[in-house]
C-alpha cells in the first residue's frame, strides 16, 4: 500500500546534517555498473516502488527529467509508464547513456557547473542528492531543479541514517530539516528509510 502525502509544516526546521568529510564519490565505480546488463536483482521492486509512490501521482501526458539517472534500466522503465510521455535523463557518466530506449535524451552534465538543458513538467532524482554537501543542496542543486520544472521537483533520499555508512554520502535528511521545510509535502517510505520531498514553486 502506498504510504500517504504528508504536508510539511513551514514554521520550523533544523540544519542539513552534514556527515563528516570521507572522501569524494569514487566515480571509478559508476561506468561498470552502469554497462551491466541488470543493475541489481530487486530493480523491478525498486521500480514500481517509484511508480506507485511517485510516478502514479504525476500528470498525464508529462515530461519528465531523472536527474542523477543512474542505469538505463531507471529511464526505460520511466518511459514505459502510461502517464509519462517523454523522459530525459541527466548524469555526469557518459556510461549513464548506454542502453537508453530510442526517444529518451541524454544530457551528460555536471549540475554544479552547467544548467540544466531544457523544461520539464517534473525533475525527480533517487538516492543522489545525499551526495552532495548542505551548500551545494540548498544553493545549487535545488535552484536548478526547480527552475528547470514546471510542476514539480521530487527528490528520493535516504532517511536519517539509511544508509549513512556509504563513503560518499555528505548529508543526512529527516522531514524537519532546511530542505524538507522548502517542499510543499513528503512522506517516508520503504518501512522508514527512504524520505519522498515534493517541492513546487
Amino acid at each position: 500500500m502506498s504510504q500517504l502525502w504528508i504536508d510539511v509544516i513551514k514554521n520550523t526546521s533544523t540544519p542539513i546534517v552534514e556527515l563528516p568529510f570521507r572522501g569524494e564519490d569514487p566515480i571509478d565505480i559508476y561506468p561498470e555498473r552502469y554497462m551491466a546488463d541488470i543493475p541489481s536483482a530487486d530493480c523491478w521492486e525498486i521500480a514500481h516502488r517509484h511508480k506507485m509512490e511517485i510516478f502514479d501521482d504525476f500528470d498525464p501526458g508529462c515530461s519528465v527529467l531523472l536527474f542523477g539517472s543512474g542505469h538505463s534500466f531507471w529511464a526505460n522503465f520511466a518511459q514505459s509508464l502510461p502517464n509519462i510521455a517523454k523522459v530525459s535523463v541527466l548524469d555526469y557518466i557518459p556510461e549513464a547513456g548506454l542502453g537508453l530506449n530510442s526517444g529518451i535524451d541524454f544530457y551528460c552534465d555536471d549540475i554544479l557547473t552547467k544548467d540544466i538543458t531544457g523544461k520539464y513538467d517534473y525533475v525527480f532524482s533517487a538516492h543522489t542528492v545525499e551526495h552532495f554537501n548542505r551548500e551545494q543542496v540548498l544553493t545549487r542543486i535545488l535552484p536548478a531543479c526547480t527552475a528547470a520544472a514546471d510542476k514539480a521537483v521530487v527528490f528520493l533520499v535516504p532517511y536519517g541514517i539509511a544508509w549513512s555508512d556509504e563513503p560518499s554520502h555528505k548529508c543526512l535528511f529527516y522531514e524537519t530539516d532546511e530542505l524538507a521545510v522548502k517542499a510543499k509535502r513528503y512522506k517516508i517510505i520503504r518501512d522508514g528509510v527512504e524520505l519522498v520531498l515534493w517541492f513546487t514553486e
